[in-house]
């Protein structure tokens, strides 16, 4: 009996951490490449309406008047990104009106689940940048402004998955100059909320089996 009971709570451990683990975001504190002290542009820079598919995102630049764009910077580099950085040495950079997205995998329809990120306006920037991110058909943050310091906020939200897949997007709003937002350690989690039903789940199962048994060994 006891051996069953063991089965029970290692098949159900191995459940929980396979149906309910983080999403895996790839690339998703922009390490890949190790830029030392540099910072690339992936779309824009120095023309309009371009794309990008590397290291997990796509990278777009919907600028059309003024220079801008998306890629990743380093601490020490001419973008100057906020130090101390919040994971790993580089960081999302979306200039003016562009983008950077991914399409992740892994979600179970009709959950509940925790995006979180980093974000901080450069120092630099002439005009505020304002930050709408997505997933899916969902709208997490509209016009998000992040703080203009030397530091970052740490931004979360929560939304239903409605598909196994689902497209993420970061979205900078604001054309005019250097209008410039940073985003790091971009991570999403399961609702802590599903792991308790779970336990209760297997708890349950477990103390039928454990009546059971006892009804059984009485009768004998």
């Amino acid at each position: 009996m006891r051996k069953s009971l063991v089965g029970i709570l290692v098949m159900g451990a191995l459940v929980s951490g396979g149906l309910y683990a983080d999403i895996t975001i790839t690339n998703n504190s922009f390490e890949t490449p190790n830029l030392n002290g540099g910072y690339i542009y992936y779309a824009g820079g120095n023309g309009p309406n371009s794309t990008l598919t590397i290291n997990g995102w796509t990278y777009a630049n919907a600028n059309t008047v003024n220079d801008g764009g998306a890629g990743i910077a380093s601490a020490g580099s001419g973008f100057g990104p906020a130090t101390p950085i919040p994971n790993g040495s580089n960081v999302l950079f979306l200039q003016n009106v562009s983008s950077a997205s991914q399409e992740i995998s892994g979600f179970q329809s009709g959950d509940t689940y925790t995006l979180s990120f980093y974000a901080s306006e450069r120092a630099a920037s002439t005009t505020p940048q304002m930050l709408t991110v997505t997933i899916g058909g969902t709208t997490l943050f509209t016009t998000i402004q992040p703080p203009s310091t030397s530091s970052y906020a740490l931004e979360t939200a929560s939304f239903k998955a409605t598909d196994s897949s689902e497209l993420l997007t970061f979205q900078g709003t604001v054309l005019g100059g250097d209008t410039t937002v940073f985003v790091d350690d971009v991570k999403i989690t399961p609702e802590p909320g599903y792991f308790g039903l779970l336990i209760a789940g297997l708890l349950g199962l477990t103390l039928a089996i454990v009546k059971r048994h006892n009804v059984r060994t009485a009768r004998e």
